[in-house]
């Protein structure tokens, strides 16, 4: 298991308060097996706003797919 490369914003919390009370931290995370990189090699999470909750969204962007014979992740690929 490892973390999956994240772009965005490097903090991922924020006790929202401003001046000498501000806190931040990298609380979330993206974690893949060498299963998922081996299908999946050039995908990355992207960092989002926190919007209205105090920790940001991580969205998982594919961005290439390698062609596979094997079913790794056991989904049915019949409809």
């Amino acid at each position: 298991m490892e973390e999956l490369i994240t772009r965005g914003a490097w903090f991922t919390w924020t006790n929202r308060r401003g001046g000498a009370g501000a806190n931040m931290s990298r609380l979330d995370r993206v974690i893949v097996n060498a299963s998922w990189l081996d299908v999946f090699p050039e995908s990355e999470a992207l960092v989002h706003s926190p919007g209205i909750s105090d920790h940001c969204s991580l969205l998982v962007s594919v961005l290439h797919v390698v062609p596979c014979k094997k079913n790794l992740f056991g989904f049915s690929t019949t409809g």
